[in-house]
């Protein structure tokens, strides 16, 4: 396991200590790496090309009460950062991991951000519902991570 990928352990646990893995999903190539450590699709290997941790927020008003990870998150040695035009919280680990949270853009969808309940504020966009349906829990280093499901007929590395 390299540094980067026992950063992402230690945000996964962080979340996980914080009762908030459940509400959300690891997308973006870093889920590829579930796949292959959870054995999921045999033969596959992860293409990870970016230090980007992205995470989809299911559900902007979950969990109930709030939560606080950024603060959390601050008082684990992260920096925590706020972009000044949309407020979108990014975090950034040791290692130089940028864990950004992302959310479906509904209705008329004018706003570039949305506060969640988890205390981060979310980049929101169009057509993350795809992402959402497609989604597949698994256990990766005892903890229930839930990832989208990447189907074998859209993979070409294996």
């Amino acid at each position: 396991m390299n540094a980067q990928e026992r950063e992402l352990v230690r945000f996964l646990r962080l979340l996980d200590g914080l009762g908030c893995l459940q509400h959300v999903m690891l997308i973006g190539s870093w889920a590829e790496l579930l796949y292959e450590r959870a054995g999921l699709l045999e033969g596959f290997e992860p293409s990870i090309k970016t230090m980007d941790v992205d995470f989809l927020v299911r559900n902007m008003r979950r969990p109930v009460p709030e939560v606080q990870v950024a603060a959390e998150a601050r008082g684990h040695g992260y920096l925590v950062e706020s972009d000044r035009i949309t407020d979108v919280t990014k975090l950034y680990s040791t290692e130089g991991l940028e864990i950004e949270f992302l959310i479906g853009k509904v209705g008329a969808g004018l706003e570039t951000s949305l506060r969640t309940n988890l205390g981060v504020t979310a980049q929101s966009l169009r057509h993350m519902e795809v992402l959402a349906r497609h989604m597949v829990t698994v256990v990766y280093e005892g903890m229930a991570v839930n990832t989208r499901l990447l189907r074998p007929t859209s993979c070409t590395r294996w």
